[in-house]
């Protein structure tokens, strides 16, 4: 097992890593049971990635397995956030290792360089989501010293998805629609209140 980690690099991705990066995205989203609701492809990766704007960092578990041949088993993708109560912090998205290569301390070095970025960058914290069935996960945070803000604290996490988003965009969301009830309602009342004042001076 050492010599295993021995011959593992942990480093930032580069975009010829795409392919093998985004196969991992994959068998993150089966071992999740949600590759069902993965719509994001290779080129998209590269895009959002590795294109003029990136909106995601990434770190990369290299295994060097021969002088020169090498495979990617675990990475990590993260992105700068901002918190109004601590400033600048850092969103985890992914974090995954294949299977065979768990508790190598592969994790943990991921991991790690993650945390020197948020210390360097002086990020107040690191936010992240575990499915509730992943006691394990949990477990392995707990002792990293992350804190479940679902128990502690009471948050819930929502998400608007592409189509909850185009009907806010445009204005046919149930926000207008309840916009529409409220002023329905004030027009019905004020037509109350005017037929009561008619009736009463009749």
């Amino acid at each position: 097992m050492d010599k295993v980690l021995q011959n593992v690099l942990i480093r930032p991705a580069v975009k010829s890593d795409c392919k093998e990066l985004f196969n991992l995205i994959k068998e993150l989203s089966v071992y999740e049971n949600l590759l069902h609701i993965v719509t994001l492809t290779e080129e998209k990766l590269i895009e959002d990635g590795f294109g003029p704007n990136p909106v995601f960092r990434c770190f990369v578990a290299e295994l060097k397995k021969e002088a020169s041949s090498s495979t990617l088993v675990g990475y990590a993708i993260y992105f700068f956030s901002f918190s109004s109560f601590t400033g600048k912090s850092i969103y985890l998205e992914d974090f995954y290792v294949k299977q065979q290569y768990r508790s190598l301390g592969i994790g943990t070095s991921l991991l790690r360089n993650v945390a020197q970025v948020a210390a360097s960058e002086s990020c107040g914290r690191i936010d992240f989501v575990v499915l509730s069935w992943n006691r394990s996960s949990i477990d392995y945070y707990e002792k990293l010293g992350a804190v479940n803000l679902t128990t502690t604290q009471d948050w819930h996490l929502f998400r608007m998805d592409r189509e909850a988003i185009f009907k806010l965009a445009d204005g046919s969301s149930a926000t207008k629609t309840a916009s529409v009830a409220a002023t329905t309602a004030a027009t019905t009342s004020i037509e109350a209140a005017i037929a009561a004042v008619a009736t009463a001076t009749a």
